[in-house]
């Protein structure tokens, strides 16, 4: 149930606003229709959006990496609790989980998300997501690039102007010094053509191999058929259904085509494509319903790689989420955003990092609480009774941040014993070794 202060807000905006922004949507009658622009097609956005509607693989990849990064949830931190609920009121007011992820996924597939900052007055009052391929940055006459503005292209020749305070845009994969991001599906789109070619080719080869195609010979060379029976012989053919058995004359003959033999061949080259994308998208491919012979262990090193890569995404996000959203609704730096986490930490290891970081002072009993969602009585006390070394009770000392520091080995021969640790030989072995290696040109 929406808050009182948002029922309040949403009354003043039916009342007082004459329309919820500037910004047109998809949902204008004729808006697409009528839409083509010149940096529409340089910027390859309609082969992006085509790409994602129709290659299964594209999409997959897509909307899982948009779930994991944002779908896991949100949570606002801040040391003001009545900025936080401020905050709070007016992302659920928007329906902010939604919004970001329609933001993530426009993002992959654009490497841009723009958002329309609706305002009355002064204060912010909506959030309208537009369609990336309708915006193009207006760009300063004095050749310094500087983004003055943004143009909504809703027509063929109408446009709506926005400010740079109107539009939050945001962008992902930026390259050098570029005003845009870059969309994730760039690098794979030469190798999606050549496998969007070669399935194409493959439904027309497999065609032929369902139904392949007949030689019929009529007549022989001494008895060459005539024109008028070949065309009555065709006619008959035409009125046979493939399930109907075909019995002719003695002079006859039928013969099956199969120019590529017994096997395509394309599989191979078809895999490799699809492998191409698969590493271009960062998707581990047991996410895709792929790697077939991929073992458990080989399963959650890409599991581990693919966590880091929602991460690195999730700061993107949330970097410019703080900064384009939340610091216009309270004092910049206050509140901030943070996504939930794909890949769980395991609770035995939270615990002793969190124990460890509280002996340390890093952080306190209340943070340590939080946490791990206990009161704070429960958090283990830190206790000097083990030699003046500061310990907490319950902490498990085989849990280790770091492997224990070993002195390197002294010179000499050494070898290796049951339990796998390396003893040395004794005096009169070790400088029987020296002696042979002293005859043998070592280094002895």
């Amino acid at each position: 149930m929406a808050s009182l202060g948002n029922r309040v807000r949403n009354s003043f905006r039916s009342l007082f606003l004459a329309e919820s922004g500037k910004g047109k949507i998809s949902t204008v009658r004729g808006f697409f229709s009528s839409y083509n622009s010149d940096f529409n097609l340089k910027k390859n956005y309609d082969t992006y959006e085509r790409i994602y509607k129709e290659v299964p693989l594209v999409q997959a990849a897509v909307n899982y990496t948009a779930d994991l990064a944002v779908g896991v949830g949100y949570e606002l931190l801040g040391e003001d609790e009545k900025k936080i609920q401020k905050v709070k009121e007016f992302l659920e007011g928007q329906e902010f989980h939604m919004i970001a992820l329609r933001l993530a996924r426009n993002m992959l597939i654009y490497g841009n998300g723009y958002i329309e900052s609706v305002r009355a007055g002064s204060r912010l009052v909506e959030l309208k997501i537009l369609h990336p391929k309708t915006i193009a940055l207006n760009l300063s006459d004095d050749g310094t690039g500087e983004v003055v503005g943004y143009n909504q292209k809703v027509g063929a020749n109408s446009t709506i102007d926005f400010t740079t305070e109107e539009i939050a845009h945001f962008k992902m994969n930026v390259v050098g010094d570029a005003l845009e991001g870059t969309s994730a599906i760039e690098c794979v789109r030469t190798a999606l053509s050549t496998k969007l070619q070669m399935e194409a080719d493959l439904r027309l080869i497999s065609h032929r191999y369902a139904a392949p195609q007949v030689h019929y010979k009529l007549g022989t060379s001494d008895e060459p058929a005539t024109e008028a029976q070949i065309d009555e012989f065709e006619s008959q053919l035409s009125e046979q259904n493939p399930e109907m058995d075909l019995i002719t004359a003695h002079n006859i003959g039928a013969e099956v085509l199969r120019p590529l033999g017994t096997k395509i061949g394309v599989e191979e080259f078809l895999s490799h494509m699809e492998n191409q994308v698969i590493a271009g998208l960062q998707v581990p491919e047991v996410a895709l319903g792929r790697g077939r012979n991929i073992t458990e262990a080989t399963a959650k090193v890409q599991i581990g790689i693919f966590d880091r890569r929602v991460k690195s995404i999730q700061e993107v996000l949330t970097q410019q989420i703080n900064a384009l959203i939340i610091d216009k609704l309270v004092t910049p730096g206050a509140v901030k955003i943070v996504f939930g986490e794909f890949s769980k930490e395991d609770e035995d290891v939270k615990v002793n990092r969190l124990l460890r970081l509280k002996a340390a002072g890093i952080v306190d009993v209340s943070y340590v609480a939080q946490q791990l969602g206990i009161k704070a009585k429960f958090v283990p006390k830190e206790d000097t009774s083990r030699g003046g070394v500061k310990a907490l009770k319950g902490l498990d000392d085989r849990k280790k941040d770091k492997s224990p520091h070993k002195a390197p080995l002294k010179e000499g021969f050494y070898y290796v014993d049951q339990r796998g640790s390396p003893e040395k030989v004794s005096n009169k072995d070790d400088q029987w070794f020296r002696d042979y290696y002293r005859k043998a040109g070592g280094l002895w």
